[in-house]
């Protein structure tokens, strides 16, 4: 699962450096993914606590911003850290070494679709303070 991320951050970077970014095209694609990531952790997090509680329920706004900033760090560690991102360049530098099983943006839609049914179901907190 972790290659799949790896692969999507590398393909953000491209599509950053196509559209002629110069300044941070490391650290936006790390943004955007890491929002995309705790967005789904969020998600998650709001279905199973939704199933398990049934009375209205309420997820203070720190929350959510404590979520997002450790997912950020975890994917921070991980890429600049751990791996590194020259050397994930250079793993998956092929057009072919990129190819993924879900395409970015079918993630990505499906990642708010998965927030936006949350909702429709009744299973997002009834206020989120």
């Amino acid at each position: 699962m972790l290659k799949y991320f790896d692969i999507l951050l590398i393909r953000i970077y491209n599509q950053y450096i196509s559209w002629g970014e110069k300044d941070i095209p490391k650290l936006t694609s790390m943004l955007v993914l890491s929002l995309f990531q705790s967005m789904n952790v969020l998600a998650i997090m709001f279905l199973i606590r939704s199933l398990i509680e049934n009375k209205p329920w309420y997820f203070p706004k720190f929350y959510i911003v404590i979520t997002m900033v450790l997912v950020l760090l975890m994917d921070y560690i991980r890429v600049f850290r751990i791996i590194g991102f020259d050397k994930l360049l250079q793993r998956y530098n092929e057009p072919f070494q990129r190819k993924v099983f879900l395409h970015p943006v079918l993630y990505f839609v499906l990642s708010i679709s998965l927030l936006i049914l949350l909702r429709f179901f009744n299973l997002f907190p009834h206020a989120v303070t």
